[in-house]
């Protein structure tokens, strides 16, 4: 009785430890299936947000919208981050102006995600190749969406500078991203995630 009951209290510890990790695995998968939500703003190049829109491997992983979508044409920057604000977007620019603390400022919880493209509107590969880029990190970064809502990326051909706010001090910090050697446990060291 004593082997058995022994057996039955090891079996019943195990699945225990399973269903931890299981529960573990399903809260890191959930943030990798989250969806990012993306705002072009109305200088971004056409051809670029349509082979956004159109391939198949982002539309699991990104949904979409326009300024033009939006009627949202002709709109100064300001009315661009508001609404991207109002409605929990990422926006996804060109234009520098948003690099502006000052006129663009870290909030708590309440700054919409900026990712800035350093590259010419006319060089439509380039940009596209870009944003591929930030995007498949993006997706692949097991942080919940408010991390990237708090985030501005500012992105190049020679990598990405990632300013946010760290979790513990509060302060806006800058990291330097380069695809292949910056690894996720740095991110989360630097911003206290």
């Amino acid at each position: 009785m004593c082997a058995s009951a022994a057996r039955f209290s090891e079996n019943v510890r195990c699945r225990q430890i399973n269903r931890w990790i299981g529960l573990a695995m399903r809260a890191r998968k959930s943030f990798l299936k989250q969806k990012l939500f993306l705002y072009f703003d109305e200088n971004f190049p056409t051809a670029v947000v349509n082979h956004f829109m159109s391939a198949r491997r982002w539309r699991k992983k990104v949904s979409i919208t326009t300024a033009v979508e939006r009627g949202n044409l002709g709109k100064p920057d300001r009315f661009h981050y508001s609404y991207c604000q109002k409605y929990r977007l990422v926006l996804v620019t060109l234009d520098r102006d948003f690099d502006d603390d000052q006129a663009y400022p870290f909030g708590f919880g309440s700054m919409c995600g900026i990712i800035m493209i350093r590259a010419s509107s006319a060089s439509v590969v380039q940009i596209t190749d870009i944003l591929t880029r930030i995007l498949i990190f993006l997706t692949r970064i097991p942080f919940q969406r408010s991390f990237l809502l708090e985030t501005k990326f500012i992105a190049s051909r020679d990598g990405v500078i990632m300013r946010g706010r760290d979790a513990d001090t509060k302060e806006i910090k800058s990291l330097s991203v380069t695809a292949g050697e910056t690894t996720i446990s740095e991110i989360r060291r630097f911003f206290h995630y």
